[in-house]
């Protein structure tokens, strides 16, 4: 066991752990976690609160701080299954190479042009999701397949339907008046440098990614430190990590984007009725 008088602090929920694990404290710091599933939590330093957002006290400055969340419980899931379900060659390829079967993925991809040639992917494969959709019917959904798509095609719209997807949380959080100046990115998705690209061009925001943040575990250590007195406060973080890459958006890309999220918005209206009939159909 432990020795008497062994320090012991309280630790946080995951994502807004991560958060911190990549100096997430300034007003206006959204950070975004994908790993299994896409959690984006937006810092604020003084009350913004919306309905269609979790609302709560940041595990760092709690009474100053506020963390609103809004996620996807399936991103990375989803590309887990296409790469399990899809991408067998490439996890064969992957073996042996340096590479992963993601970064096979990701290099067909890439020859892909934005908007998939007209597939629209929805990434709610649980079925179900939580804020800011808030909606216990709706499902993963691939719009617009013909012949003509490859499973490359099928790669890149999973990617830009997770994309979407934050980018109508952003807009939800810029509702309810919160800031958003900087994109944090953590967690194994953020290695991806084809998909920082797609999140940058689809919500025209600068992507943030810091390579040595390793998410949760980190956090949790900064947590300890300052509750011990080993550290004097959060923000020595920011002297322990250097910013890997910023990914700029392309305006370009972006207007092609920005057809793409309102005919992603219109399938998601459309088939809401559908996804209830569904879920009664199948249980």
């Amino acid at each position: 066991g432990l020795r008497r008088g062994t320090p012991v602090c309280a630790g946080g929920i995951d994502a807004p752990v991560s958060a911190l694990s990549v100096g997430a404290l300034e007003d206006g710091d959204l950070a975004s976690m994908l790993g299994t599933s896409m959690c984006n939590g937006f810092i604020s330093h003084k009350p913004r609160l919306s309905p269609k957002l979790i609302n709560y006290p940041y595990v760092a400055h709690d009474t100053e701080f506020l963390y609103s969340f809004a996620g996807i419980v399936t991103a990375g899931y989803c590309l887990r299954w296409f790469r399990d379900q899809l991408g067998k060659v490439e996890a064969s390829l992957a073996s042996q190479t340096p590479l992963s079967a993601y970064q096979v993925l990701d290099l067909e991809a890439e020859r892909v042009p934005p908007g998939s040639d007209g597939l629209i992917f929805m990434p709610h494969m649980m079925v179900g999701e939580r804020a800011p959709y808030w909606d216990e019917y709706v499902r993963g959904c691939l719009t617009g397949l013909t012949l003509y798509h490859s499973k490359a095609h099928i790669f890149r719209a999973f990617l830009e339907g997770i994309a979407y997807a934050f980018r109508y949380s952003v807009e939800v959080a810029m509702e309810a008046g919160m800031p958003v100046r900087r994109v944090l990115l953590v967690d194994g998705g953020a290695r991806s440098r084809l998909w920082r690209q797609i999140l940058a061009d689809v919500t025209g925001l600068e992507m943030t990614y810091t390579a040595e943040a390793t998410g949760a575990p980190l956090g949790d250590a900064l947590l300890a430190g300052v509750g011990t007195g080993a550290l004097e406060h959060y923000g020595v973080i920011k002297e322990w990590l250097q910013v890997t890459e910023l990914t700029k958006p392309n305006p370009k890309t972006k207007a092609v984007y920005d057809k793409c999220y309102r005919l992603y918005r219109r399938v998601y209206q459309a088939n809401r009725e559908i996804f209830k009939a569904l879920r009664e159909m199948v249980g």
